[in-house]
């Protein structure tokens, strides 16, 4: 269980069955509770297409720096973040969102 699932249930009590916890925030990592919500796969679905990257979104600094970081491979990461693969990619090698030297 991913500790954005375990927040929201502290926070808003057990879901019904299948249910998903949303990001206000299309942050996929956070775990603040006023940012998470019961809803079902088809709202997660979209969502997550209208948050960054998939409709033209726009990636934060602080979002951008969490997937530079992220250890794993970029099609785990991609799906972590709501992402492409090619985005994660040119993320990690400094094509997109470079870090300051």
């Amino acid at each position: 269980m991913g500790a954005h699932r375990a927040a929201c249930i502290v926070a808003h009590g057990e879901p019904e069955s299948k249910a998903h916890a949303l990001h206000s925030c299309d942050n996929p990592l956070c775990c603040n509770p006023h940012h998470l919500r019961w809803g079902d796969n088809q709202l997660n679905q979209y969502e997550a297409r209208d948050s960054l990257g998939s409709q033209g979104g726009k990636l934060c600094p602080d979002l951008a720096e969490q997937i530079r970081v992220a250890e794993g491979s970029q099609s785990s990461i991609d799906k972590l973040f709501g992402i492409t693969q090619s985005t994660v990619s040119k993320i990690k090698r400094g094509a997109l969102w470079r870090t300051s030297p």
